[in-house]
């Protein structure tokens, strides 16, 4: 006889998101941990890799299929902690280590995403850079940025600079505004302003970038120094 299929109801949940949008999520099934486990195998240490396959991990368990690509590094971020809190609960167990040179002590401890997520939410605030001119921003979408890292690997300064115009979401000039531009309009747009303009456009952007990190304190097991957790390489610590 047949195994049965087992008849349960998948509930999705709404959640919002750093760069501003929301989706619904829910926990991972036996099926995506198995995929994601595989596909882990063949990579190297490869960061654009890794955040590819995580991404179609993530990607499986969101019911907005249609708008996952538009999603940003951070927003992918945050959905990993509320998928992970659905799929295994709240607290992550790790490996900790003293901050002290002189203990360095190791031990097993425990994270509370609930009480340690840190969420920057995207600033959409315009840039006003001249009474003509103001510049709309956006959270850069993940699958852009890994283009972006792909392309100028070796080269961080266009790099920096591609990431910026790319992450341009409109421009209002005299009143006119625009959205629908191709990469090579907003640069040769961009190529037209003074060298002030840009690095205020770099300074204002970096204001206004998410951000998602895990922190807490712990105090070393053995010497009683109080060490500061950072997570920053969230996807890697709860979905690698």
């Amino acid at each position: 006889m047949a195994l049965p299929l087992i008849n349960e109801s998948i509930v999705f949940q709404k959640i919002q998101l750093p760069s501003g949008k929301s989706v619904s999520i829910r926990g991972w099934k036996v099926k995506e941990e198995k995929e994601l486990l595989f596909a882990a195998e063949k990579i190297e240490d490869n960061d654009i890799e890794k955040a590819k396959v995580v991404a179609s991990f993530l990607k499986s368990c969101v019911e907005e299929k249609n708008i996952f690509d538009q999603l940003s590094e951070n927003d992918l971020k945050k959905m990993s902690i509320e998928i992970r809190k659905l799929a295994k609960g709240d607290e992550v167990e790790y490996t900790a280590r003293c901050s002290n040179e002189e203990c360095g002590y190791t031990y097993d401890d425990v994270l509370k995403l609930s009480k340690s997520e840190k969420i920057k939410e995207f600033d959409l605030t315009p840039l006003k850079l001249n009474d003509d001119l103001t510049i709309a921003f956006k959270d850069l979408a993940l699958d852009k940025f890994i283009e972006l890292r792909s392309k100028y690997l070796e080269e961080p300064a266009k790099l920096i600079f591609y990431y910026l115009i790319n992450s341009i979401e409109a421009i209002t000039y005299q009143g006119q505004t625009y959205v629908d531009f191709s990469e090579e309009e907003i640069e040769n747009f961009i190529d037209q302003l003074t060298s002030n303009d840009l690095t205020k456009m770099y300074e204002e952007y970096e204001k206004r970038v998410s951000s998602v990190k895990l922190e807490k304190k712990n105090k070393c097991k053995k010497c009683g120094i109080e060490t500061p957790v950072v997570i920053e390489d969230i996807l890697s610590f709860l979905i690698l």
